[in-house]
């Protein structure tokens, strides 16, 4: 096997690709993070999954448009290295990203895709970097009372219910009684054999909420998504796992 062909368990903080990776991988060594004797996997094997969380990500196109790299973004929304790489004094971490994400395309073809070397940001950043920019320039402005007043009058300071009223209706979607949504859940007894009931497809409890990027800890969402395969992708499921895929429908508009 080519020596970066390939990355191991270790590389990875993700319990989901670690699984993926010691259940699908062969034994050999890892020239990314330099563990010997452990379970490998080619990189054409993930970099599907990895493009599929990729694609929420929008890719800076203006000359001086403000970004992140995608590694960066990954990272901190996902976790998915391991110290190991996000530590190394290289570039290991920017370079096991983009062959991840390039592994099995061709430029040639794949003119869809984008040029992940470059800058991406969430599409909800403009909303925080907006508002921590006018809180910088009120801060700024705070000794100079003509300043100050300049700034809390103009049109571009509006209070920030306004902003988030205009940010949601950016983003909201109106759908049809009857509409059908999904949902899924990884099967963690791979011998399971009864159905996930209604109790196991809900929102989780208040104690078992994590923080995600629609809700702080504590707080239950019901995250659903318009079409089975994003529903699996956002479970970030691995080769052969077990899935199962509900579907809800709306009751009501």
């Amino acid at each position: 096997m080519t020596d970066r062909e390939y990355v191991c368990e270790k590389c990875f903080n993700d319990p989901k690709l670690i699984q993926w990776i010691r259940e699908d991988g062969v034994i050999s060594n890892c020239e990314w993070c330099g563990s010997r004797k452990v379970k490998v996997l080619s990189l054409y094997e993930i970099g599907e999954a990895f493009r599929d969380v990729a694609s929420i990500y929008v890719a800076v196109t203006e000359p001086y448009g403000y970004g992140d790299s995608i590694e960066y973004l990954l990272q901190e929304d996902w976790h998915i290295f391991s110290e190991r790489i996000t530590e190394a004094i290289d570039d290991r971490f920017c370079d096991l990203t983009l062959a991840i994400l390039n592994a099995g395309t061709d430029p040639k073809e794949d003119i869809d895709l984008p040029d992940y070397s470059g800058y991406f940001r969430s599409p909800s950043n403009w909303l925080e970097n907006d508002w921590e920019q006018k809180i910088e320039a009120l801060f700024v402005a705070a000794t100079d009372s003509s300043a100050l007043s300049e700034i809390t009058n103009s049109d571009e300071f509006a209070p920030p219910p306004d902003v988030l009223a205009v940010a949601f209706e950016d983003l909201a979607e109106e759908y049809p009684y009857d509409k059908i949504f999904y949902r899924a859940r990884i099967h963690k007894d791979r011998l399971r054999t009864e159905r996930f009931n209604k109790n196991e497809l809900g929102a989780p409890s208040p104690n078992e909420t994590l923080a995600g990027r629609g809700n702080r800890k504590g707080e239950p969402v019901l995250y659903l998504a318009s079409d089975a395969k994003t529903a699996i992708a956002e479970v970030r499921a691995w080769r052969h796992a077990a899935v199962a895929v509900a579907e809800v429908k709306l009751a009501e508009t």
